[in-house]
Protein backbone atom coordinates (compact mmCIF):
# COMPACT_ATOMS: atom_id res chain seq x y z
CA UNK A 1 0.00 0.00 0.00
CA UNK A 2 3.04 2.24 -0.91
CA UNK A 3 2.09 6.04 -2.58
CA UNK A 4 2.19 5.30 -6.17
CA UNK A 5 2.71 8.20 -8.75
CA UNK A 6 -0.95 9.40 -9.63
CA UNK A 7 -1.74 9.43 -13.65
CA UNK A 8 -2.90 12.33 -15.57
CA UNK A 9 -6.61 11.81 -14.13
CA UNK A 10 -5.07 11.62 -10.41
CA UNK A 11 -5.87 7.90 -10.40
CA UNK A 12 -2.95 5.90 -9.02
CA UNK A 13 -2.22 3.02 -11.46
CA UNK A 14 -5.85 2.22 -11.84
CA UNK A 15 -5.37 0.49 -15.08
CA UNK A 16 -2.13 -2.12 -14.16
CA UNK A 17 -1.86 -5.45 -14.89
CA UNK A 18 -5.21 -7.25 -16.49
CA UNK A 19 -3.90 -10.90 -16.54
CA UNK A 20 -4.20 -13.54 -13.88
CA UNK A 21 -4.96 -17.08 -13.30
CA UNK A 22 -7.73 -19.25 -11.96
CA UNK A 23 -6.03 -22.41 -10.96
CA UNK A 24 -9.07 -24.98 -10.55
CA UNK A 25 -7.39 -26.80 -7.53
CA UNK A 26 -11.10 -26.87 -6.16
CA UNK A 27 -11.79 -29.40 -8.76
CA UNK A 28 -8.28 -31.12 -10.13
CA UNK A 29 -5.19 -31.39 -9.26
CA UNK A 30 -3.53 -30.31 -12.58
CA UNK A 31 -6.24 -29.00 -15.03
CA UNK A 32 -5.88 -25.44 -15.27
CA UNK A 33 -8.27 -22.89 -16.46
CA UNK A 34 -6.91 -19.43 -16.95
CA UNK A 35 -9.46 -16.40 -16.98
CA UNK A 36 -7.76 -13.27 -18.86
CA UNK A 37 -9.38 -9.46 -17.98
CA UNK A 38 -8.76 -7.90 -21.46
CA UNK A 39 -11.27 -6.04 -23.36
CA UNK A 40 -14.47 -7.86 -23.34
CA UNK A 41 -15.38 -8.47 -26.96
CA UNK A 42 -17.39 -10.79 -28.64
CA UNK A 43 -15.65 -13.39 -30.86
CA UNK A 44 -18.49 -13.25 -33.44
CA UNK A 45 -18.06 -9.32 -33.61
CA UNK A 46 -14.43 -9.09 -34.32
CA UNK A 47 -13.34 -8.47 -37.97
CA UNK A 48 -11.70 -12.19 -39.47
CA UNK A 49 -8.28 -11.28 -39.01
CA UNK A 50 -8.75 -10.38 -35.03
CA UNK A 51 -11.03 -13.33 -34.37
CA UNK A 52 -8.17 -15.37 -35.30
CA UNK A 53 -5.83 -13.67 -33.11
CA UNK A 54 -8.15 -13.41 -30.33
CA UNK A 55 -8.72 -17.28 -30.86
CA UNK A 56 -4.91 -18.18 -30.79
CA UNK A 57 -4.18 -15.48 -27.70
CA UNK A 58 -7.16 -17.47 -25.55
CA UNK A 59 -6.19 -21.02 -26.02
CA UNK A 60 -2.81 -20.54 -24.77
CA UNK A 61 -0.72 -23.02 -22.50
CA UNK A 62 0.42 -22.14 -18.99
CA UNK A 63 4.12 -22.35 -19.41
CA UNK A 64 5.86 -24.73 -16.91
CA UNK A 65 9.68 -23.24 -15.97
CA UNK A 66 10.32 -26.20 -14.11
CA UNK A 67 9.09 -29.65 -15.93
CA UNK A 68 11.14 -31.83 -13.38
CA UNK A 69 7.75 -32.36 -11.15
CA UNK A 70 5.13 -31.86 -13.34
CA UNK A 71 6.26 -33.57 -16.39
CA UNK A 72 5.43 -31.03 -18.85
CA UNK A 73 6.57 -27.98 -20.46
CA UNK A 74 2.94 -26.87 -20.32
CA UNK A 75 -0.19 -27.19 -19.44
CA UNK A 76 -3.88 -26.99 -21.19
CA UNK A 77 -5.36 -23.69 -20.44
CA UNK A 78 -8.97 -21.74 -21.51
CA UNK A 79 -8.30 -17.92 -21.10
CA UNK A 80 -11.93 -16.37 -20.68
CA UNK A 81 -12.30 -12.35 -21.52
CA UNK A 82 -13.93 -11.13 -19.17
CA UNK A 83 -13.12 -7.28 -19.26
CA UNK A 84 -10.93 -4.21 -18.11
CA UNK A 85 -10.10 -4.43 -14.67
CA UNK A 86 -7.51 -4.16 -11.70
CA UNK A 87 -6.38 -6.15 -9.25
CA UNK A 88 -9.04 -8.91 -9.26
CA UNK A 89 -10.18 -11.06 -6.84
CA UNK A 90 -12.00 -14.72 -6.43
CA UNK A 91 -13.82 -16.72 -3.74
CA UNK A 92 -15.75 -20.15 -4.08
CA UNK A 93 -18.80 -20.32 -2.47
CA UNK A 94 -19.61 -23.80 -1.26
CA UNK A 95 -22.27 -23.56 -3.59
CA UNK A 96 -20.08 -23.50 -6.20
CA UNK A 97 -20.79 -20.41 -7.43
CA UNK A 98 -17.25 -18.19 -7.98
CA UNK A 99 -17.51 -14.29 -6.95
CA UNK A 100 -14.97 -12.27 -8.56
CA UNK A 101 -14.68 -8.46 -7.51
CA UNK A 102 -12.21 -5.53 -8.97
CA UNK A 103 -11.26 -2.17 -8.60
CA UNK A 104 -12.52 0.83 -10.52
CA UNK A 105 -11.84 4.31 -10.21
CA UNK A 106 -13.55 7.82 -11.53
CA UNK A 107 -13.84 11.36 -10.52
CA UNK A 108 -16.46 13.31 -9.40
CA UNK A 109 -16.77 16.80 -8.50
CA UNK A 110 -13.41 16.84 -8.48
CA UNK A 111 -12.32 14.02 -6.03
CA UNK A 112 -11.41 10.54 -6.56
CA UNK A 113 -14.40 7.92 -6.07
CA UNK A 114 -13.29 4.56 -6.49
CA UNK A 115 -15.52 1.45 -6.09
CA UNK A 116 -15.70 -2.19 -6.77
CA UNK A 117 -17.15 -4.27 -9.61
CA UNK A 118 -18.39 -8.02 -9.11
CA UNK A 119 -19.12 -10.87 -11.81
CA UNK A 120 -20.23 -14.06 -10.80
CA UNK A 121 -20.02 -17.42 -12.37
CA UNK A 122 -21.91 -20.46 -11.79
CA UNK A 123 -20.24 -23.01 -14.37
CA UNK A 124 -16.56 -23.07 -13.10
CA UNK A 125 -15.55 -20.15 -14.44
CA UNK A 126 -16.40 -20.54 -18.31
CA UNK A 127 -18.97 -17.73 -18.33
CA UNK A 128 -19.38 -15.18 -16.55
CA UNK A 129 -22.45 -12.34 -15.40
CA UNK A 130 -22.28 -8.67 -16.71
CA UNK A 131 -20.61 -6.27 -14.44
CA UNK A 132 -22.11 -4.45 -11.66
CA UNK A 133 -21.19 -2.34 -8.86
CA UNK A 134 -20.97 -2.79 -5.22
CA UNK A 135 -22.35 0.16 -3.35
CA UNK A 136 -21.77 -1.35 -0.15
CA UNK A 137 -18.06 -1.53 -0.66
CA UNK A 138 -15.86 1.33 -0.48
CA UNK A 139 -11.94 1.05 -0.81
CA UNK A 140 -9.72 -0.31 -2.76
CA UNK A 141 -8.05 -3.12 -3.75
CA UNK A 142 -11.19 -5.94 -2.09
CA UNK A 143 -9.21 -9.29 -1.76
CA UNK A 144 -12.01 -12.60 -0.94
CA UNK A 145 -11.78 -15.13 1.50
CA UNK A 146 -14.77 -17.46 1.88
CA UNK A 147 -15.26 -19.39 5.03
CA UNK A 148 -16.86 -22.96 5.26
CA UNK A 149 -20.16 -21.46 6.05
CA UNK A 150 -20.08 -19.49 2.79
CA UNK A 151 -19.81 -16.03 5.01
CA UNK A 152 -17.54 -13.70 2.26
CA UNK A 153 -15.03 -11.56 3.65
CA UNK A 154 -13.74 -8.12 1.51
CA UNK A 155 -10.48 -6.43 2.87
CA UNK A 156 -9.17 -2.90 2.04
CA UNK A 157 -7.51 0.07 2.43
CA UNK A 158 -9.66 3.88 1.49
CA UNK A 159 -7.27 6.53 0.15
CA UNK A 160 -7.21 9.23 2.25
CA UNK A 161 -8.38 11.72 -1.18
CA UNK A 162 -11.00 9.08 -1.65
CA UNK A 163 -14.66 11.29 -1.83
CA UNK A 164 -15.80 8.34 0.81
CA UNK A 165 -12.99 9.17 3.64
CA UNK A 166 -14.18 11.58 6.49
CA UNK A 167 -10.56 11.50 7.61
CA UNK A 168 -7.40 13.49 5.93
CA UNK A 169 -5.35 9.77 6.09
CA UNK A 170 -5.90 6.51 4.62
CA UNK A 171 -7.24 3.80 6.54
CA UNK A 172 -8.80 0.04 6.42
CA UNK A 173 -12.14 -1.64 6.53
CA UNK A 174 -12.93 -5.56 6.67
CA UNK A 175 -16.51 -5.98 4.63
CA UNK A 176 -18.74 -8.57 5.49
CA UNK A 177 -21.50 -10.75 3.35
CA UNK A 178 -23.89 -12.93 4.55
CA UNK A 179 -25.50 -13.31 1.60
CA UNK A 180 -22.99 -14.92 -0.97
CA UNK A 181 -22.09 -11.14 -1.92
CA UNK A 182 -24.86 -9.48 -2.54
CA UNK A 183 -24.94 -7.23 0.60
CA UNK A 184 -22.10 -6.13 2.44
CA UNK A 185 -21.52 -4.53 6.17
CA UNK A 186 -18.29 -3.15 7.17
CA UNK A 187 -16.14 -2.22 10.37
CA UNK A 188 -13.39 0.20 10.30
CA UNK A 189 -9.75 -0.80 11.44
CA UNK A 190 -9.03 1.82 13.80
CA UNK A 191 -8.62 4.61 15.00
CA UNK A 192 -8.42 2.93 18.62
CA UNK A 193 -5.63 1.21 18.92
CA UNK A 194 -3.54 3.06 16.46
CA UNK A 195 -1.41 6.28 16.40
CA UNK A 196 -3.56 9.30 16.05
CA UNK A 197 -3.50 9.91 12.43
CA UNK A 198 -1.56 7.09 11.13
CA UNK A 199 -3.88 5.61 9.31
CA UNK A 200 -4.50 1.20 9.24
CA UNK A 201 -3.43 -1.37 7.14
CA UNK A 202 -5.05 -5.01 6.98
CA UNK A 203 -4.12 -8.80 5.56
CA UNK A 204 -5.35 -9.52 2.29
CA UNK A 205 -7.48 -12.43 4.16
CA UNK A 206 -9.19 -14.20 7.02
CA UNK A 207 -7.68 -17.33 8.33
CA UNK A 208 -10.32 -20.01 9.55
CA UNK A 209 -9.35 -22.58 11.95
CA UNK A 210 -11.07 -26.41 12.87
CA UNK A 211 -13.46 -24.95 15.41
CA UNK A 212 -14.36 -21.88 13.47
CA UNK A 213 -12.45 -18.98 15.15
CA UNK A 214 -11.26 -16.79 13.00
CA UNK A 215 -8.08 -14.66 12.47
CA UNK A 216 -7.46 -11.19 11.06
CA UNK A 217 -4.23 -9.54 11.35
CA UNK A 218 -4.24 -5.48 11.03
CA UNK A 219 -1.48 -3.43 11.59
CA UNK A 220 -0.11 0.53 10.48
CA UNK A 221 2.42 1.11 8.54
CA UNK A 222 6.35 2.31 9.24
CA UNK A 223 5.88 0.81 12.65
CA UNK A 224 6.31 -2.52 13.88
CA UNK A 225 2.72 -2.48 15.74
CA UNK A 226 0.16 -5.42 14.60
CA UNK A 227 -2.48 -7.48 15.63
CA UNK A 228 -4.08 -10.87 15.46
CA UNK A 229 -8.01 -9.63 15.67
CA UNK A 230 -9.96 -12.99 16.98
CA UNK A 231 -13.81 -13.80 16.38
CA UNK A 232 -15.75 -16.37 17.20
CA UNK A 233 -18.97 -15.41 15.60
CA UNK A 234 -18.27 -15.65 11.93
CA UNK A 235 -16.92 -12.30 11.85
CA UNK A 236 -20.10 -10.48 13.12
CA UNK A 237 -17.81 -9.30 15.72
CA UNK A 238 -13.88 -9.21 16.42
CA UNK A 239 -12.05 -9.34 20.06
CA UNK A 240 -9.57 -6.22 19.34
CA UNK A 241 -8.23 -6.54 22.87
CA UNK A 242 -5.32 -8.59 21.89
CA UNK A 243 -1.71 -7.50 22.97
CA UNK A 244 -0.07 -6.10 19.88
CA UNK A 245 1.76 -9.73 18.01
CA UNK A 246 5.54 -10.68 18.90
CA UNK A 247 7.60 -10.43 15.74
CA UNK A 248 10.65 -12.35 14.79
CA UNK A 249 14.15 -10.85 13.17
CA UNK A 250 15.48 -10.34 9.74
CA UNK A 251 19.08 -11.67 10.24
CA UNK A 252 19.04 -10.77 13.52
CA UNK A 253 17.82 -7.62 12.83
CA UNK A 254 14.60 -6.23 14.00
CA UNK A 255 11.76 -5.67 12.07
CA UNK A 256 11.54 -2.46 9.98
CA UNK A 257 9.53 -2.15 7.35
CA UNK A 258 7.61 0.32 5.68
CA UNK A 259 4.75 -2.13 4.93
CA UNK A 260 3.33 -3.24 8.40
CA UNK A 261 3.20 -7.13 9.43
CA UNK A 262 -0.18 -7.27 8.20
CA UNK A 263 -0.25 -5.20 5.07
CA UNK A 264 -0.67 -6.79 1.64
CA UNK A 265 0.52 -10.09 2.91
CA UNK A 266 -0.89 -13.31 3.21
CA UNK A 267 -1.96 -16.00 5.93
CA UNK A 268 -2.70 -19.31 5.46
CA UNK A 269 -2.69 -22.33 7.80
CA UNK A 270 -1.31 -25.34 7.21
CA UNK A 271 -2.40 -28.95 8.02
CA UNK A 272 0.30 -29.05 10.99
CA UNK A 273 -1.99 -25.95 12.44
CA UNK A 274 0.85 -23.54 12.10
CA UNK A 275 0.52 -20.61 10.38
CA UNK A 276 2.51 -19.56 7.15
CA UNK A 277 2.84 -15.55 7.02
CA UNK A 278 4.06 -13.64 3.70
CA UNK A 279 4.72 -10.07 3.87
CA UNK A 280 5.31 -7.96 1.46
CA UNK A 281 8.99 -5.73 1.76
CA UNK A 282 10.65 -3.03 -0.22
CA UNK A 283 12.85 0.25 -0.31
CA UNK A 284 14.11 1.47 2.13
CA UNK A 285 13.35 -1.08 4.40
CA UNK A 286 16.97 -2.71 5.73
CA UNK A 287 15.29 -5.76 5.38
CA UNK A 288 14.97 -5.52 1.61
CA UNK A 289 18.65 -6.56 -0.03
CA UNK A 290 19.13 -10.09 0.27
CA UNK A 291 22.58 -9.70 0.71
CA UNK A 292 23.42 -12.44 -1.51
CA UNK A 293 26.52 -10.64 -3.64
CA UNK A 294 24.18 -9.26 -6.32
CA UNK A 295 23.01 -5.61 -6.57
CA UNK A 296 19.66 -5.02 -4.89
CA UNK A 297 17.14 -3.53 -8.02
CA UNK A 298 16.04 0.41 -7.89
CA UNK A 299 13.29 1.33 -9.10
CA UNK A 300 9.37 1.86 -7.99
CA UNK A 301 7.53 -0.63 -6.13
CA UNK A 302 6.86 -3.20 -8.58
CA UNK A 303 10.80 -4.45 -7.19
CA UNK A 304 9.01 -5.24 -3.85
CA UNK A 305 9.65 -8.93 -2.63
CA UNK A 306 8.16 -11.51 0.02
CA UNK A 307 9.91 -12.68 2.96
CA UNK A 308 8.20 -15.53 5.59
CA UNK A 309 7.24 -16.11 8.82
CA UNK A 310 5.79 -19.03 10.82
CA UNK A 311 3.50 -18.68 14.13
CA UNK A 312 2.73 -22.03 16.42
CA UNK A 313 0.28 -19.94 18.49
CA UNK A 314 -2.39 -19.09 16.21
CA UNK A 315 -0.52 -15.49 15.46
CA UNK A 316 0.70 -14.18 18.78
CA UNK A 317 4.07 -14.51 17.98
CA UNK A 318 6.33 -15.12 14.97
CA UNK A 319 9.33 -16.84 13.95
CA UNK A 320 12.25 -15.35 12.45
CA UNK A 321 11.71 -14.00 9.00
CA UNK A 322 13.59 -15.44 6.12
CA UNK A 323 13.54 -14.80 2.05
CA UNK A 324 11.02 -16.09 0.09
CA UNK A 325 10.99 -15.97 -3.50
CA UNK A 326 13.38 -13.12 -5.56
CA UNK A 327 12.87 -9.52 -5.92
CA UNK A 328 9.93 -8.23 -7.53
CA UNK A 329 7.82 -11.44 -6.82
CA UNK A 330 4.89 -10.03 -4.26
CA UNK A 331 0.62 -10.22 -4.11
CA UNK A 332 0.82 -13.83 -2.86
CA UNK A 333 -2.29 -15.87 -2.21
CA UNK A 334 -2.17 -19.67 -1.46
CA UNK A 335 -4.46 -22.56 -1.76
CA UNK A 336 -4.75 -26.08 -1.18
CA UNK A 337 -4.83 -28.66 -3.96
CA UNK A 338 -7.17 -31.68 -3.91
CA UNK A 339 -4.30 -33.96 -3.77
CA UNK A 340 -2.58 -32.14 -0.78
CA UNK A 341 0.07 -29.44 -2.44
CA UNK A 342 -0.01 -26.29 -1.91
CA UNK A 343 -0.24 -23.71 -4.45
CA UNK A 344 0.86 -20.15 -4.12
CA UNK A 345 0.38 -17.49 -7.19
CA UNK A 346 1.71 -14.12 -7.07
CA UNK A 347 2.69 -11.63 -9.36
CA UNK A 348 6.31 -11.04 -10.74
CA UNK A 349 6.25 -7.35 -11.49
CA UNK A 350 9.41 -6.04 -11.98
CA UNK A 351 12.81 -7.23 -12.24
CA UNK A 352 12.82 -10.68 -13.73
CA UNK A 353 10.57 -11.38 -17.01
CA UNK A 354 8.36 -12.41 -18.04
CA UNK A 355 6.39 -10.22 -16.30
CA UNK A 356 3.13 -11.11 -14.54
CA UNK A 357 1.43 -13.82 -12.32
CA UNK A 358 3.03 -16.97 -11.78
CA UNK A 359 2.63 -19.74 -9.48
CA UNK A 360 4.72 -23.04 -7.72
CA UNK A 361 3.63 -26.09 -6.27
CA UNK A 362 4.70 -27.01 -2.17
CA UNK A 363 4.78 -30.69 -1.67
CA UNK A 364 5.39 -30.64 1.65
CA UNK A 365 2.76 -28.21 3.78
CA UNK A 366 4.51 -25.24 2.58
CA UNK A 367 8.03 -26.11 4.10
CA UNK A 368 9.51 -25.40 1.06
Amino acid sequence: MKPSKPDENGHEQLMGRRDFLKYTGWAAGLGATALLGGISLRRNTLPKAEANTMETYTSLPIRVNNPRTLGTWKLPAERIIVGPAYKPSMALLPSGELVMVALFGERVEGKLREWTGTWRSSDDGRTWSERTEITDLIGREQWLTCTSDGTLFATCHLLAGDINNPDAYTHSYIHRSIDGGFTWERTRIGPEGFPEGAGSTASRNVVELPDGTLLFGVACNQTILGYMWVSRDGGATWDKSVPPVKMGTYHDRPYDNWDGFFSEDFSFRAQSGKLLHFIRCGPPSPMYPMEDGRAVPSGGDGIDRMLRCESTDNGQTWSDLRDHGDYGMHYPRVIRLQDGRLLMTFTQRAVFYPIGLQAILSHDDGET
